[in-house]
């Protein structure tokens, strides 16, 4: 690669794992935020099926150019990545944000291998500061958080996990964003593989709790005792809430890994999150960063979660859900 100015940041939208339009919206309105501190456009990359309108969208998040290539291919990781190299190499950006999906993750890999980038991988944030991004995500086994600065290297990359960022409010100005369709030659393809790919789809996890797309939380510590886990299950049925819990909850069998928020679990974004008896770890804060609404409810007055909650009641919460249950008139299991 030459030494040619590099000042854009892209977002690469992946089609093929059914990647959350959210997803893509949330690392264009952090693209946006970084390319304002650092001066660099944001470009969209799509390889596959886009129409012009959804193109256009991507403008109203922060997108400053879409570059788009269309597709008749069921494409692997390997040839999406060989096609995406073929668009680095003419456009030359500084920073390329992957969704952290498994299709996103094998892409990733594949194009810093061959490009010779620093990749930090579960990106939980990204800062520009003094002339420098860097990285951050959770390290020592989810104990610590990291943060990564790619040194000897002309591009960066990262992939970024799902709901660390906020989706942008949507812009409804008219927009001059650029839409430039890009050639891409059949090299990319795998010709001499053994296996032919003939469709990629992504499974459907019935039991994956829909935390995602969940108003109110309520999320369960270790200061919550089996009969008193009970009766919150029967708040959250009577208003509509859904259930999440700590490393230390899921590890003890309380629930199952799918409602694990934290580092190294899924971050949630709910207009209210309800912290019963957590104490506040770091690896779990980060899992509820962009909650809108904290209340934490914990009997230690000294207990952590008090320092990032928006209420906090200081009570024993075995006391409080019992008290919820007889304001909202819910019945309490024997």
């Amino acid at each position: 690669m030459n030494n040619m100015k590099r000042d854009e940041i892209w977002v690469i939208c992946d089609r093929h794992d059914n990647c959350s339009y959210e997803h893509l919206k949330q690392m264009i309105g952090k693209a946006s935020e970084l390319g304002k501190k650092a001066s660099y456009s944001v470009v969209v990359v799509c390889i596959g099926e886009m129409t012009k309108e959804q193109c256009e969208e991507l403008f109203c998040y922060g997108a400053d150019k879409v570059l788009l290539c269309t597709e008749e291919y069921v494409l692997s990781e390997r040839e999406f990545a060989n096609c995406l190299l073929q668009i680095i190499e003419k456009n030359k950006p500084k920073v390329i944000m992957f969704p952290a999906s498994v299709y996103g993750k094998a892409v990733a890999a594949y194009t810093s291998s061959k490009l010779s980038g620093g990749l930090t991988a579960d990106c939980i944030d990204i800062e520009y500061e003094d002339g420098e991004f860097s990285f951050s995500r959770a390290a020592m086994n989810a104990s610590i958080v990291a943060k990564i600065m790619c040194v000897n290297s002309e591009i960066e990359l990262c992939t970024v996990k799902n709901n660390v960022f906020p989706v942008p409010e949507k812009d409804t100005e008219e927009k001059n964003g650029v839409i430039e369709i890009c050639e891409w030659n059949e090299d990319c393809l795998e010709k001499d593989s053994k296996v032919e790919v003939i469709k990629i789809e992504k499974l459907v996890q019935k039991s994956k709790a829909p935390l995602d797309f969940s108003n109110i939380v309520f999320g369960i510590g270790r200061g919550v005792n089996e009969d008193t886990y009970e009766i919150i299950k029967k708040l959250a049925q009577k208003i509509g809430a859904e259930i999440a819990g700590t490393r230390a909850v899921v590890e003890a069998g309380v629930m199952g890994k799918e409602r694990q928020v934290g580092q190294s679990g899924i971050n949630i974004s709910p207009n209210v999150y309800v912290a019963f008896g957590i104490s506040g770890a770091t690896q779990h804060i980060v899992g509820i960063k962009n909650a809108k609404l904290v209340i934490a409810i914990n009997q230690d007055e000294n207990a952590t979660i008090f320092d990032y909650a928006d209420y906090k009641v200081v009570a024993d919460v075995n006391d409080i859900a019992k008290a919820l249950c007889d304001m909202i008139e819910v019945e309490t299991p024997n």
